[in-house]
């Protein structure tokens, strides 16, 4: 993110980059004693016939639903105080593929939108071609 936010837009704080960076996704974990994902064991016909599920893990159905971004922010506000914009940045960081944030769409802080591309660039080209 850091240096998208060079190449673009440098007046934006390193700091504020690093820390929407760090905490965005932290809702993935899913709260203290309850993982958003478990690990997801063949039933028992699979075992008999030596398969194992189609996917390794699966979503924590136990969990109060909240959005990772919104997980995320409620995990982080109890030990770092968040700007507003940074708050934005990461509730919105999935940007217009999310139905929810359409509320935001053209009101966005330069933090948010930076968020947005970095994420975006690291899932679908970084990622994609490792």
């Amino acid at each position: 993110m850091i240096k998208i936010k060079n190449a673009i837009y440098p007046i934006v704080s390193d700091e504020s980059c690093v820390v929407v960076s760090f905490i965005h996704d932290l809702g993935k974990v899913g709260m203290p004693g309850k993982p958003q994902y478990l690990k997801n064991e063949p039933s028992e016909k699979q075992k008999k016939y030596g398969y194992m599920p189609k996917y390794p893990y699966r979503f924590n159905t136990d969990l109060v639903y909240l959005s990772v971004p919104i997980r995320s922010i409620y995990l982080a506000a109890r030990y770092i105080d968040l700007t507003d914009e940074e708050v934005q940045a990461i509730a919105y960081h999935d940007g217009q593929y999310v139905e929810d944030n359409r509320s935001v769409a053209t009101r966005e802080e330069l933090l948010t939108l930076l968020l947005h591309y970095a994420d975006s660039w690291s899932g679908f080209v970084i990622e994609k071609n490792q």
